[in-house]
This record gives C-alpha cells, structure tokens and sequence, in this order.
C-alpha cells in the first residue's frame, strides 16, 4: 500500500517537482498547500502518513504549524524543507518534534533514503504501542560531513531526527 504525503510548500515549481518525485516512488499525493495554516487544517482531514513542509512559507511557518500539528497529534510524522542555511532555524525546527530536514534544492536519492528511513521507523514506532516517540534521536548524516556538530555542514546534508 502506498504511503500517504501531505505537500506543503510555497513555491509552485518546487511543489510540483516533490510531487512528481514522490509519485515516481511509489508515495501518495493526498493533499497539498502553500501556507501553515492550510498545512494544519489539511493535516486534521487527512491525516497523512507523512507531512512534508516548508519551512519558511507565508501566513504561517513550518516551525509554528509543526507545533500546532504536534500538540494535536503527537504521533504526527513531519519532515520540513528548507533553502536556509541557518543552523539554529534548523535546530529549532528539529526540537519541535519535527522528524526530519532535507535541503532543497531536492537530490532525488537521498531525499528518497531518508523518507524510507522514516516511514521504516515509523512502522517499528506503530509497533511498539510502549513508545510515543523514539526515546533517542538518530541523526542521518548523507554526503561527507566531519564528526562535528550536525549543523556545521547543513549545505551538505540531509538529515533525519527520529
């Protein structure tokens, strides 16, 4: 059975390009939008296995609509976009509960990786009815980055918190 995804993002093109590629890999477009507010309203209908957002958008943010989504849902699966290369933006994004972080401009394959990867951990979540969410955070780190800090390379990166 397909996975059912949510597409928030502001801008057309870019909207259209994930979606294309989601498609092409076997997820389902249940919904899309290109502000928070909508992201939240369509999150409470739909109910998609996954979410994915921008992080910055106009009327309301991936940040604040993550944390609207996740105090009504806190099993809510969500996983922001961003062009930024703040670090501390990102960080915020991932304290919230947000489950992961791609780079756009999109590469294909990685982007596919790291959606597998979570649905996978969200599966053995289900599973396991103990946990609310997984007790320890697991970075993804894609590409050559340095044992350092996770942010010090985001340009380089994608990355999953789960």
């Amino acid at each position: 059975m397909a996975k059912s995804v949510l597409v928030i993002e502001s801008d057309d093109n870019l909207k259209e390009y994930l979606k294309k590629l989601l498609i092409k890999n076997g997820f389902e477009i249940v919904g899309e939008a290109g502000d928070g507010e909508e992201a939240i309203r369509l999150y409470g209908q739909l109910h998609p296995d996954l979410l994915i957002m921008d992080l910055v958008m106009p009327v309301l943010g991936g940040i604040e609509a993550a944390k609207k989504i996740l105090s009504q849902d806190h099993r809510a699966t969500i996983v922001v976009s961003s062009s930024l290369t703040d670090r501390y933006l990102i960080k915020e994004a991932m304290n919230t509960g947000v489950i992961g972080v791609i780079k756009e401009p999109f590469d294909e394959k990685k982007i596919i990786m790291v959606l597998d990867k979570v649905m996978h951990m969200k599966e053995l979540q289900m599973g396991n009815h103990r946990l609310d969410r997984l007790e320890v955070p697991l970075l993804i780190k894609w590409t050559r980055l340095p044992k350092k800090r996770f942010f010090s390379k985001w340009d380089e990166t994608v990355a999953v918190n789960i």
